[in-house]
């Protein structure tokens, strides 16, 4: 879908996140600009933002969460927005208060006052172990009870 450039300009927050991205390979600044069209068309197409460059009232959460983890993903994940919105959209961009969440916010959530370990197990570990079980990021959408039960057999394994 082509579109005129200031119904970009309506989004810039956005064009900001895609563009402060800490890719580890060159990036030029078309694929970067192509990729925040596509993620625009996409998020609008998906109901999270609307046509005037606002955020939908119930998915607020969402670019928030997006914005929070941008810095802790890997390369393979931060190329999926050049290539591939709709994967990334399907795995990264959810509102972390609904019926799905992440073990990153899961343990944000849990871990308020100490955010280096749950259960006197250091959150690096505890992903790595989660990524090992899953073959899931820690910061990639998951439902709530796979959550919760993951967070309960750690429980239960200390």
């Amino acid at each position: 879908m082509r579109r005129k450039q200031d119904f970009y300009s309506q989004f810039q927050k956005l064009n900001e996140l895609i563009f402060s991205l800490p890719f580890e390979e060159e990036v030029t600044i078309e694929q970067k600009e192509k990729a925040f069209h596509s993620l625009v068309d996409l998020l609008v197409k998906k109901g999270v933002y609307k046509n005037n460059g606002t955020i939908q009232k119930w998915r607020e959460n969402t670019v928030q969460y997006l914005r929070e983890i941008a810095n802790f993903l890997e390369e393979i994940d931060l190329q999926q927005v050049l290539s591939d919105q709709e994967m990334f959209f399907e795995r990264f961009i959810f509102t972390p208060c609904g019926k799905d969440t992440s073990i990153y916010a899961t343990l944000r959530d849990k871990t308020e006052g100490n955010k280096e370990e749950f259960c006197d197990i250091p959150i690096n570990i505890l992903f790595n172990y989660f990524v090992e079980r899953t073959g899931k990021s820690p910061y990639e959408k998951i439902p709530r009870s796979v959550a919760k039960g993951f967070l309960i057999e750690v429980e239960n394994l200390h």
